[in-house]
């Protein structure tokens, strides 16, 4: 239908009211009875003359690009019309910004605006500016004529900024689609004010739709929570000053979370974002993402090389980072933490486990590795301990096994230097019986309480000592013991196996009683653990043959013991502390699948 049919015939009638001389075409007669027909459905409507409305109708169509509406938007934009006579101004600004695109000619597109431009009885077009620019800017890069039907919804939210609005983004579409566990809390519309800096920023440098799906899905619905209404200000300026050093694909790899970790360490110290080099950051970050799928994986791989760079740059830890990242900190962790990101030195951080040299945090700083370095294991505490090993022994199988036996963080000073005087005396991780000699120290120092200068003690005199304990364990365990003591429960049921028709079965020993009937029967210590089960967390487990007698009884056969401690495998000791054998390991593996314990 003909627009300029449209204002001819409009401003005759307006002109001359209604003259039935007039002599129509067959085209010029359609769009007489389009007109009214509008006429018509208005008087329905509401008393009120249809004629300033079809003045101003006709004077927007004089003055811009916007194409003659469907009958439908024309009722709408009248209806809207009637609440609030600013809806023609508003759509002039938005008709004179949207002048260079091609949406200007596509009647889809002003339906949709005019659908929903929700203009309440008081709104005025200098306090709508903010909105239409933000409308302007995301029509620009996110619709086209082909599909503009498919955002429909994301006007809905941008212009009324309703619930529903934001629940259909999250369902429709790619809107959201990548956003995970998402929910709406709130009633009434939410005002985004606070965001148009970063829309500005975006429509600056052309960004793509990812980046604004970032915004309105993952910022909008949390402008109502505590970090947005306290910091909102200086939260937004932090990921101003973020957009400018990384590049826009990787504006939209980041979601709330992520920006959030990194806003955290902003807090602590901004000085961090800018000791780091982000075109090595970017150019890292495109050869390990190489243009994956944007699924969940692009929110963890950017935001953690960020961390490792500010952290490294800084002379923080790999073990913070990756501890960090994974958010595994101890509270006391995280205070050292904190306090390096300020400036300071771990020297001087409080509730160290141990006494730390500059030299032995310098290294520990500067310990090569990335965050997602499968060799870097353990905590941050645990990554001191074996770093403080390491510096002392040099022999990295020697502390790994070491490391093992420390049960207490608390107990490490006395075991870094225990290990130490050992090791320059031979001690190594093939010399015959060194598990027995670590249990000998354990019971000696932490059970009996006695003070042992492990700098004048030969090695071989402490092997002999460690004998006699052996033969004095034989004797307490003929003498029996003196009541029955409950352990702690792990927490897991006892775990049967079958293996080449043979049948196993793994179960926790829960008394003082099971532990000395294990050891008196595979002629090994454990029966003096009891103390490391109350004090020390450790768990003891055994795995059986399970055969049947000649009665047809169900006979438990004793393989190997099994020690646990902070849900990893301790040590495993057949009789006479053997080793534990490949058909043994393979069932106590499968047993530590089927409850996450690590090695």
């Amino acid at each position: 239908m003909s627009k300029q049919i449209f204002l001819s015939v409009n401003r005759e009638l307006l002109l001359h009211g209604y003259n039935l001389r007039i002599k129509l075409n067959r085209e010029e007669e359609r769009v007489l009875n389009y007109r009214n027909g509008l006429r018509a459905a208005i008087k329905r409507e509401t008393n009120l003359s249809e004629v300033p409305f079809f003045m101003e109708l006709q004077s927007m169509y004089e003055g811009s690009k916007i194409p003659l509406l469907s009958s439908s938007t024309s009722l709408d934009l009248f209806k809207r019309y009637t609440r609030n006579k600013v809806v023609f101004p508003c759509l002039m600004y938005l008709s004179k910004k949207m002048s260079a695109s091609k949406l200007m000619d596509s009647p889809v597109y002003w339906d949709l605006v005019i659908k929903h431009l929700n203009l309440d009885a008081k709104d005025t077009l200098e306090g709508k500016k903010t909105t239409l620019n933000l409308l302007v800017s995301v029509s620009k890069k996110l619709m086209n004529i082909e599909n503009t039907e498919r955002f429909f919804i994301l006007f809905k939210f941008i212009l009324d900024h309703t619930t529903d609005g934001i629940y259909a983004c999250l369902r429709r579409f790619e809107l959201g689609s990548n956003v995970l566990v998402h929910q709406i809390n709130w009633a009434k519309p939410i005002r985004v004010q606070q965001l148009f800096p970063l829309f500005a920023y975006l429509q600056k440098h052309n960004a793509p739709p990812s980046a604004y799906e970032f915004l309105c899905i993952e910022l909008v619905p949390r402008l109502k929570e505590k970090m947005f209404l306290e910091e909102g200000e200086r939260f937004v300026e932090f990921q101003l000053q973020l957009y400018k050093n990384i590049t826009i694909d990787s504006i939209y790899t980041l979601n709330f979370q992520s920006l959030n970790r990194l806003y955290a360490i902003y807090r602590l110290n901004p000085l961090l974002f800018e000791k780091v080099d982000y075109a090595l950051i970017n150019k890292d970050f495109e050869a390990k993402w190489q243009r994956k799928a944007l699924d969940y994986y692009r929110f963890h791989v950017f935001s953690s090389m960020l961390i490792e760079h500010l952290f490294r740059a800084w002379g923080i830890s790999i073990y913070f980072t990756r501890n960090f990242i994974s958010n595994q900190l101890t509270c006391r962790e995280e205070l050292w933490l904190n306090d390096l990101i300020k400036g300071g030195n771990l020297v001087y951080a409080k509730e160290l486990p141990f006494m730390v040299s500059k030299k032995l945090a310098h290294v520990f700083n500067t310990i090569p590795g990335s965050f997602d370095d499968s060799s870097i294991q353990g905590t941050v505490t645990d990554g001191l301990i074996k770093t403080a090993l390491f510096e002392q022994t040099g022999d990295l199988a020697y502390v790994l096994y070491v490391h093992r036996f420390i049960r207490n963080a608390d107990e490490s000073e006395f075991w870094i230097k225990t290990a130490m005087f050992l090791h320059r005396q031979g001690l190594r991780v093939e010399t015959g019986g060194i598990g027995e000699l670590f249990d000998y120290i354990r019971y000696q120092v932490f059970t009996l309480n006695r003070t042992i200068d492990f700098s004048k003690k030969k090695l071989s005199n402490l092997r002999q000592e460690v004998e006699q304990w052996h033969n004095q364990l034989t004797l307490l365990r003929h003498h029996g013991f003196q009541g029955e003591v409950k352990l702690p429960d792990y927490g897991i049921k006892s775990y049967p196996h079958e293996k080449q028709g043979k049948k196993y079965l793994v179960r926790q020993l829960k008394t003082n009683k099971e532990l000395l009937e294990e050891g008196l029967a595979l002629k090994h210590c454990v029966g003096l653990y009891t103390s490391h089960c109350l004090k020390n967390g450790s768990y003891i487990f055994s795995l059986r043959e399970l055969r049947e007698s000649e009665s047809e009884e169900i006979e438990e056969i004793r393989c190997v013991t099994i020690e646990l401690n902070r849900n990893r495998i301790i040590q495993i000791k057949g009789a006479y502390n053997r080793s534990c054998k490949s058909n043994e390991m393979e069932i106590i593996n499968a047993w530590r699948r089927e409850f996450n314990i690590a090695c």
